[in-house]
């Protein structure tokens, strides 16, 4: 059907299509368009979908993992995530590790950025009140979400901006608006120091969880 405020994502010779909106109606329909036929198709998925929505984001992780945050559903504005296994076609939804921890308040018109090591960068977008210029990480790897401190002068608030990933840890942003004006300035922002600095938690937090799970495998053992 039309839409817009869509998502399209490129894995391999296919691009899918995700969600979005018309004037009356909001989606949570995948489609995959087939660039060596130039034919569309309608992706059956298992799994429980997330909520029909628009402007919200998807990141392509390990080219296999589609992983969708936030959006609208012409009611609210939404801070949940959820994957779409591309290979199997289903879908979970993302807990946090943390359920209590901080995390993202819930947003549209957002940018989320694939950086190295498993890492997704978050950026922008408003929540229904403000327009947002706040950054956030997202670990994959360990299902934590967390704010790094970023230094120099940050772009306005803004929605509806581009975002791409210049290299493993730096991503670019243009353009966009805050419900006032459009802007056409450029940032760079480098997530090299982050990245390396989280590796020591993100170790930390796998060692961790590997020994709870030795732990409840040595209980059942005991028990039985």
């Amino acid at each position: 059907a039309p839409r817009s405020r869509h998502t399209a994502t490129f894995v391999g010779a296919n691009m899918y299509v995700a969600f979005g909106g018309d004037q009356s109606r909001v989606f949570n329909d995948v489609h995959a368009f087939d660039t060596s036929t130039s034919t569309w198709s309608r992706v059956a998925t298992a799994g429980t979908p997330p909520s029909p929505r628009w402007g919200h984001s998807a990141t392509l992780v390990d080219e296999r993992y589609l992983y969708v945050f936030g959006g609208h559903d012409s009611q609210r504005m939404l801070d949940d995530m959820h994957v779409l296994d591309i290979e199997h076609h289903a879908w979970s939804r993302v807990e946090p590790l943390d359920a209590d921890a901080e995390r993202p308040v819930a947003r549209a018109g957002h940018t989320t950025t694939l950086v190295s090591g498993g890492y997704i960068a978050l950026f922008g977008g408003g929540d229904g009140t403000s327009m947002l210029n706040d950054t956030w990480m997202f670990d994959v790897r360990t299902n934590r979400w967390w704010r790094p401190v970023i230094s120099g002068s940050p772009p306005a608030a803004r929605c509806a901006h581009t975002v791409i990933s210049s290299s493993p840890t730096i991503v670019t942003v243009f353009g966009g608006g805050d419900g006032h004006r459009r802007f056409k300035d450029l940032y760079v922002l480098d997530l090299e120091r982050t990245v390396r600095e989280d590796e020591a938690v993100r170790a930390a937090v796998v060692a961790r969880a590997q020994q709870q799970l030795e732990a409840v495998a040595q209980q059942q053992q005991q028990q039985q």
